[in-house]
Parts: C-alpha cells; structure tokens; sequence
C-alpha cells in the first residue's frame, strides 16, 4: 500500500470510528466528570430539557402537515419514523437536534450547564455523540460527556418515559457495536425482521454480511453506521466472517423467491463487486474473498470497494424487492 493511500484510510477509518463510538472512559474522564460535571449535573439536565422541548416543537411543525404512513412497513419498523406516534422513532433526528443546539450554545455565558460542559471539555473531557446497542435489546442514540450517558431522546422506545435521562455509562448498559451476531439479535428481536447471511453478493459480503426481510416482506441491506464499518475493517473482517460462517444466522438461507427478484430486477453495472450469485456462493468462494483482503496489497483500493459495495446496496435497496407471500 503506498504511504498516501495508507495514510488516507486510516485518517478515514479514524474518523469513521469516533463518529458514533464511545470514547473510553479513563481516569482522566472519570476525575474530570466527578470534579466538573456532576456538582452540576442538574443545570445540564435542565438545559438540555429546554433544548428538547424546542426540538419537539420544530420537529411537531415540520410534521404538521406531513401525511401519515400508512404502509405495514412503518407500522412494523422501528427505524422509520411516524409522524402521528412521534416521538416514537425519532431518535436520531431528536439526538442531532440536541446536539447541534448544544454546540451553539457551549460558549452562551448565561446558561450555566453550557458554562459547565465549556470548562469541561477545555480541561479535557470529551463530549460526543455515540449510537449503539442498549442492554442488548434495541439500538439507540445519544451523548457522552466524559463517563456520563447523556440520553435525550429517551422516551423514543417508550413514550412513557421521562425525555432525558443522565447516568453512568456503565449504570446505562450502553455499548458499541462490535458484534455483527448481536446486531442480527437486534434486528430480529426489536425490528422483527428476518435475519439472513450475505452469501448472494460475495464480493460485498465483507463490508454488508447481513441482509433482513421486513415484516411486509421487503428484502433490505440494514444501514449499518460508519463506525461498525471502520470496527470491521479495522479487525481484518473477523467481524463479517464470523456473522457469515460461525453465527447463528450462518445457515439461514434467503428464500428462492427473493433470490428470482433479485435476479429479475437487479441490473449490474458490469462491476464485479456486483456479482450475484443465484442460491449463494460456496463457502469456498466467500473465504477466498476474505484471504484476497487480507492480503498485504488487499487495501490499496479498500476505500474506494467499500464506495463500490454502498453503491450497490444503495441500488437494491431502492428497488424495495418484496415478496408479498412471505410468512416469516
């Protein structure tokens, strides 16, 4: 790999990870939120209620108008958002609404929480944004600050709960994502749909080893953030390979019928990573994929084959392929 392109990834796989991850907490984070943050706690919380009762009212406008979905698909998944049972399901527009009224108003000297997260991250600590997996049920989104779970949109699972909550990452049981078995629990579990091995696209199987079919049938690659992206990457694939050959999933097999809809509607661009293989590649084939990468010149181009392999899932997902007399 030549020093430029090594130098590229990882600066981008870097960036990548700490979109979404959670910054370990060390002593320096937890002296900093032991000594700055929680004499101070409650002015935190009280801003950032406000700032959220102001998100609410934004996003409530914007949706005023807006028609309600009606299809199986929304009422089934958690993931796509419906206006008329907001917040339910706005996690992440809440959380980034939040979060950007909060770097406006870091440096506004008559809130006194904002002064406090201020000195805070002058001396040190780290304020970001994390999304992962909460007590290995649902996914979620939210804010650290040093060793603090800072949730405000904790009322999206459940509507019945207070909108923010602040407590110790280790009391929330949040965690980052690093196991693609565990995400397929997830998915199946929260989302209810079905979880299937990757084996149709190999030459994309160590970048998206998962795909799922809707409750309504509708076959999909699920949106997996850039830090999951970068985690695998950065552990050599193992994470992929172990989904496709040693997970519980592993020998889930995608119905003939989604594999005729594929074949019927999917138009390659004549890009091998876009290689269908109709009943799945041997298992065979995938490891060879997999050794290719590992090779020492199998990054040279790995930014631009994950490009590649996003185009490709961007097209099928897009057709919404869906077999109407699937059962589960």
């Amino acid at each position: 790999m030549h020093n430029t392109e090594g130098g590229l990834l990882e600066k981008t796989l870097g960036e990548w990870l700490w979109e979404h991850s959670i910054y370990p907490v060390d002593k320096k984070q937890r002296e900093l939120t032991e000594s700055i943050l929680l004499p101070n706690q409650e002015f935190i919380a009280q801003e950032l209620l406000r700032m959220r009762e102001d998100i609410d009212a934004k996003i409530k406008k914007l949706l005023k108008n807006q028609k309600r979905h009606t299809s199986a698909r929304h009422r089934y998944d958690p993931s796509i958002a419906d206006p008329a049972s907001y917040p339910k399901g706005y996690c992440t527009s809440i959380r980034d609404g939040v979060w950007n009224d909060l770097l406006d108003n870091l440096g506004n000297p008559t809130m006194p929480g904002m002064k406090t997260l201020r000195r805070f991250t002058k001396k040190g600590g780290v304020i970001k944004r994390i999304s992962g997996i909460q007590r290995g049920i649902f996914f979620q989104n939210a804010i650290q600050a040093g060793s603090l779970y800072v949730d405000v949109a904790n009322d999206t699972v459940d509507v019945s709960k207070p909108p923010i909550e602040v407590c110790s990452l280790a009391e929330s049981e949040f965690e980052n994502v690093d196991d693609l078995e565990l995400c397929g629990d997830v998915l199946e579990s929260y989302w209810q749909h079905a979880v299937f091995p990757n084996n149709f696209f190999p030459n994309i199987a160590p970048f998206y080893p998962i795909v799922t079919v809707a409750p309504d049938g509708t076959l999909e690659f699920p949106s997996l953030n850039r830090s999951i992206m970068a985690m695998n990457v950065l552990s050599e694939f193992q994470p992929a390979e172990d989904f496709l050959f040693r997970s519980r999933f592993s020998d889930a097999e995608l119905p003939p019928e989604y594999h005729n809809l594929i074949e019927k509607h999917f138009h390659q661009d004549g890009s091998s990573i876009a290689t269908f293989f109709k009943g799945g590649a041997s298992p065979e084939v995938l490891a060879g994929i997999f050794a290719n990468l590992r090779k020492p010149g199998g990054k040279e181009s790995l930014l631009g084959l994950i490009d590649e392999a996003d185009d490709v899932v961007g097209k099928l997902n897009i057709l919404e392929l869906r077999c109407r007399a699937w059962s589960g």
